[in-house]
């Protein structure tokens, strides 16, 4: 006992000794929720595996259920900044969302349409298979 007593307080010395104040971590728990559905803009009927995600952020992502719900949750730094969040989908146009007001899109449940990408009659699609 008195030897992890003796540890502890080695521990304490050289960690406050250092000469560094301490940094404030963030708390992992505390997360910036924004959440809605997203729709065929046609159907109205909800997409399911929505990719949505903070732009030029890849590490925030969520997929939309079955009925097209998501709950894109961000670290609480997001919350006093600017950015955009982006709505992907095969075969749609993406939509991009600017997210300024933050108090307002907290209280909000998003609706999101999106709109089927047509292709032009002369445009080609070309698809590549690798085998080894």
């Amino acid at each position: 006992m008195n030897r992890l007593l003796f540890y502890l307080l080695i521990f304490l010395f050289v960690s406050t000794s250092s000469g560094q104040s301490p940094k404030l971590i963030e708390n992992p728990s505390k997360k910036y929720v924004i959440k809605g559905h997203v729709y065929d803009s046609t159907t109205i009927i909800g997409l399911e595996s929505v990719s949505v995600f903070v732009k030029n952020h890849m590490n925030h992502i969520c997929l939309t259920n079955k009925n097209g719900y998501f709950e894109l949750k961000l670290p609480i730094k997001y919350a006093k900044k600017n950015f955009s969040i982006v709505f992907a989908y095969v075969g749609y146009e993406r939509c991009t969302l600017k997210v300024e007001n933050k108090k307002e899109i907290l209280n909000t449940e998003l609706k999101i349409y999106l709109h089927q990408q047509t292709i032009d009659e002369n445009e080609e699609i070309i698809i590549g298979y690798h085998s080894n």
